[in-house]
């Protein structure tokens, strides 16, 4: 796995810095995963909503922002779920992927973010900690190359976190400060969704991007993605979402993926 950042560096506490993603080889990769979480040492002790972060997934075929003339102009988001046709290549090239951002209805709540993916290592799914949000800051877009895994799948984990509050306190679990993620306890929380490119996983895995909305409450229902559209005059996708015009009240963080060749 080999990574490139698509922003300049900046010295915030939650940035990745360059020099982490100079490193081949799964020896590198278990550094720069156990360099990140340090760095996110803020998510040690933590209250976790009863069900897992990844609630649902919209999918657009456009892999960055349509600019146009018309500030109504506008292009659908699917439900991930349907789609029903995958891009085999992408199980011997692996896939480029870029992380957008995270995006939160105003006022946001002060919730901590992170993204992982899992190098295929042997029988080992090695983590790699590409991205977090924290609510004094937030890593730059960053894109990196990524392998699929032997069935075919690139395992995206997100998890969600809000501070610990005197009411929530007792619920709170505390994680020691060097535990890296952990591929099989994330999945069991309902934290990953598997991108697919073979006959397993969560939604079929192709180029384009992923919106894949969070969990606030245990009672949360999915967005109904046939409402949604994508701002074609945004900036970005981490802030394009629209439903009737305005922002959507739903989380959600912006991941494209393409050819590592495009």
């Amino acid at each position: 796995m080999s990574i490139r950042s698509s922003y300049p560096d900046v010295e915030e506490k939650w940035a990745l810095h360059r020099r982490d993603f100079l490193m081949f080889g799964s020896a590198a990769v278990l550094g720069a995963a156990a360099t990140s979480v340090t760095a996110a040492a803020t998510l040690r002790v933590v209250a976790a909503p009863e069900a897992g972060a990844v609630l649902s997934v919209g999918f657009s075929e456009h892999t960055a922002p349509v600019a146009a003339d018309d500030e109504h102009v506008l292009s659908s988001v699917i439900p991930a779920e349907s789609l029903r046709v995958s891009d085999g290549s992408f199980r011997h090239s692996g896939v480029r992927v870029l992380v957008h951002g995270f995006s939160a209805p105003r006022p946001a709540a002060p919730v901590s973010v992170r993204l992982s993916t899992f190098a295929p290592v042997g029988e080992t799914a090695v983590p790699f900690l590409a991205w977090a949000h924290s609510a004094s800051a937030s890593s730059p877009r960053i894109s990196f190359l990524a392998s699929l895994d032997e069935n075919g799948t690139l395992p995206v984990a997100i998890e969600r976190r809000e501070p610990v509050t005197r009411w929530n306190r007792m619920f709170a679990v505390a994680e020691p400060a060097n535990t890296l993620p952990d591929l099989a306890s994330l999945e069991r929380s309902g934290n990953v969704c598997r991108l697919s490119s073979g006959d397993r996983g969560d939604v079929r895995l192709r180029p384009g991007t992923y919106f894949i909305a969070l969990r606030r409450t245990a009672s949360d229902r999915r967005p109904d993605w046939s409402s949604i559209a994508i701002d074609a005059t945004a900036a970005d996708f981490s802030a394009a979402l629209r439903r009737n015009g305005a922002p959507v009240d739903f989380e959600y963080v912006a991941v494209t993926v393409t050819n590592p060749v495009a």
